[in-house]
């Protein structure tokens, strides 16, 4: 399943908006992402197996390091279940344009 920021951002940029002006709203951004990925897990049967970049209570960390109040949109979140949960060794990150990490939350992931 796709990265839902990186949906939302590549939605915006499609309405004529520019990554500055999307990337000025971390608000709307984390809260529309955590829409998106809720709504996505929600999507498929119950029988359907699903890889995901990430669960819905990730968002939680992405809205504490862009200092904006996860209460509003993430009480959903927090009660999520996985069947299964796979933590692996992050690859060498390479910045795109569209979801441009700071540096120092990079630090230590380059393998």
């Amino acid at each position: 399943m796709p990265e839902t920021a990186r949906e939302y951002i590549h939605q915006r940029l499609a309405q004529g908006m520019t990554i500055d002006e999307i990337r000025a709203d971390q608000a709307a951004l984390n809260r529309l992402s955590v829409q998106m990925q809720v709504e996505m897990e929600h999507s498929p049967s119950p029988e359907d197996f699903l890889i995901l970049d990430q669960g819905s209570p990730d968002h939680f960390v992405s809205c504490r390091i862009s200092e904006v109040d996860p209460n509003d949109f993430l009480p959903g979140c927090i009660h999520r279940r996985y069947a299964t949960v796979f933590i692996l060794v992050p690859l060498r990150y390479v910045g795109d344009g569209t979801r441009e990490k700071d540096a120092s939350l990079v630090k230590g992931m380059d393998g």
